[in-house]
């Protein structure tokens, strides 16, 4: 049946492809029925185009009922997702994309964080799903901070340092009138493949947003609290090192290389635990201690102490 779908759409022509693109280890491309989505998606995937030949076709087309389209997203000739609306649909293949960069790219410790850089400097922000992170990230590289990514740190197992995955910023919508300045521009057609979050290209926050590889200098773990407090409390290094395994996409397969990584990381890395309630503040925080980190000294301005082990 699902075959039958694809032979359907595929009959109905799909004339129109975007570039191959190279994520990390993971290499695509997308073939659809809408120029205006390959416009959409050449803007968001644009750091990612390759020459290199693409390990999967992705195939984002829409058949008609008496209802009106039922879009449907392949991966070569596996179905991934149909539904009526487009959004849902594209959402899908950013989330698959996303799934295989992570599979495809086990020779580096991969973490589930968002990072910013300066220079060869990274700050690195380990934490689970709605902790802030990319809102965050966001803020920081609206600050003039570059852009590594806003969901998986590579981390380059011989060297140390973080590989860009710079993937468009994925905004929630509770964040979006704090980040107002940062709102995407959609190409005029495509508002339906727009859904609760905005894809933000880090070009358009800043046409030189995205870093290149860094080491990690800062490591900090967000946590938004409405209301609460917006504070830095130093964490140890040990504890550090446990946020980041358990925030690991990759850390019992990799097992004690990981762990070497790991250690190695928070050695040479401030660690921090930053609640935020207000943006702002969260971003004057973090640049107030990496310019610390920076100079080499140990400011403890903004820093709230709680007894962390070094």
């Amino acid at each position: 049946m699902t075959e039958a779908l694809l032979d359907r759409i595929l009959e109905a022509g799909l004339d129109h492809r975007t570039p191959t693109y190279q994520a990390l280890g993971y290499c695509f491309t997308v073939r659809c029925d809408d120029p205006v989505l390959v416009t959409y998606l050449r803007t968001l995937f644009e750091p990612f185009e390759s020459e290199v030949d693409p390990a999967t076709a992705y195939t984002f087309g829409s058949i008609e009922d008496g209802d009106g389209p039922t879009y449907l997203l392949y991966a070569d000739k596996k179905l991934l997702d149909t539904h009526r609306r487009a959004d849902r649909v594209l959402s899908s293949l950013f989330w698959h994309v996303n799934r295989q960069v992570v599979a495809a790219s086990q020779d580096r410790l991969l973490v589930h964080a968002s990072a910013v850089a300066v220079g060869q400097d990274a700050l690195v922000f380990p934490a689970p799903m709605e902790s802030g992170k990319t809102t965050l990230a966001a803020g920081l590289v609206r600050a003039g901070l570059g852009y590594l990514t806003d969901e998986t740190v590579a981390i380059d197992l011989a060297t140390g340092l973080i590989d860009p995955f710079p993937r468009a910023l994925s905004v929630d919508r509770g964040s979006w009138e704090v980040l107002a300045e940062i709102r995407p521009t959609v190409p005029s057609g495509a508002e339906r493949y727009v859904g609760k979050q905005w894809q933000v290209p880090p070009s358009s926050i800043r046409p030189d947003a995205i870093a290149g590889p860094a080491r990690p200098r800062l490591v900090i773990t967000p946590q938004y609290r409405r209301g609460g407090p917006t504070e830095l409390t130093r964490l140890g290094r040990a504890d550090a090192v446990r946020v980041l395994a358990e925030q690991s996409f990759n850390f019992h397969a990799l097992g004690s290389v990981a762990l070497r990584s790991l250690a190695a990381l928070v050695r040479g890395a401030d660690c921090y635990r930053l609640s935020i309630a207000d943006l702002e503040q969260a971003c004057r925080l973090v640049m107030d201690v990496l310019g610390d980190v920076r100079a080499g000294t140990q400011s403890m301005v903004g820093v709230v102490e709680r007894g962390a082990n070094p």
